[in-house]
């Protein structure tokens, strides 16, 4: 990297979690920069108590702070983000997790080496694990080929060229954001991967979350957002066949387990062809389950 100055733009969405997100702020601050200037743009999801007092209290004028008066979700909130930064990179930071002390300088290297890559994802840790969130479809210092690698992926990971989002950006789902702008993104774009941890993902919540798919109305949430996400990559002319057989058919297995809660809301002529013959096997599966 030159002496050039170069202006990375963290965005964080947050709702509710004060003190998680000040440990996810710190981790920015500390940083081990090289010739890089950093922007934190906080979105305030509509708190219950509004986190600007408390956060220029504690970090004066080095954060951003946008406030949406009601909760507007993870996507759109991102989308402000993106929309009210400047860097010449974005970054994505989630408000209970942090970086590692070199995910900014190690990305912005990599990509002020390499002219031709739009965005890159380093490995980020999965607390409960020790261990890195992983894919047999990732390789180090590689484009991503496929969006098969996506469970292998984390938007804490990422650092994406300020030009990707004048063609692609998150969009209104209840769920399921950052595989829709992932798909988007590496179905579009040069993508690369890096073996070099680079943040970690407190998944301490995750017990929670699957306890809740046993409630009617997160069933019937997940699900319409898979649906809405299914259409949304029917529009996106760039996925290979094989690429949107993966993609109906993770969903199928979803609609026959817990489909029932929502078939009145799902049009199954969104689903790829080559799926549907496979619905009846699914469905006796999850039957007998």
């Amino acid at each position: 990297m030159n002496n050039k100055i170069i202006k990375v733009s963290v965005v964080i969405p947050s709702r509710n979690r004060l003190d998680s997100l000040i440990l996810a702020i710190d981790s920015i601050i500390n940083q081990k920069l090289h010739n890089c200037d950093i922007e934190i743009v906080v979105i305030d999801d509509g708190s219950d108590k509004p986190l600007k007092q408390a956060l220029e209290k504690k970090f004066d004028d080095r954060v951003i702070i946008i406030r949406n008066e009601s909760s507007l979700g993870g996507g759109t909130s991102r989308r402000i983000g993106v929309e009210n930064s400047s860097g010449d990179y974005i970054a994505f930071l989630d408000d209970d997790d942090y970086y590692l002390e070199n995910k900014i300088t190690d990305l912005v290297s990599y990509l002020e080496c390499n002219k031709n890559v739009d965005a890159v994802f380093g490995s980020v840790i999965r607390e409960s694990k020790n261990a890195a969130v992983t894919s047999k479809y990732l390789v180090d210092n590689e484009t991503i080929k496929t969006i098969k690698c996506l469970p292998g992926l984390h938007t804490n990971g990422s650092l994406i060229r300020r030009r990707v989002f004048d063609d692609i950006n998150f969009i209104d789902l209840p769920k399921y954001q950052d595989t829709q702008f992932h798909t988007d993104l590496i179905s579009k774009f040069n993508v690369v991967f890096l073996a070099t941890d680079v943040a970690v993902w407190k998944d301490q919540h995750e017990g929670a979350q699957i306890t809740d798919m046993n409630s009617t109305e997160k069933i019937q949430k997940s699900l319409l957002a898979q649906y809405q996400y299914l259409k949304h990559c029917n529009l996106n002319k760039s996925l290979s066949i094989s690429e949107r057989f993966f993609i109906s058919n993770r969903f199928i297995k979803h609609y026959c387990r817990f489909g029932s809660k929502v078939e009145h809301s799902i049009n199954l002529s969104e689903v790829h062809f080559s799926v549907l013959p496979l619905l009846p096997l699914y469905k006796a599966y999850y039957l007998i389950k």
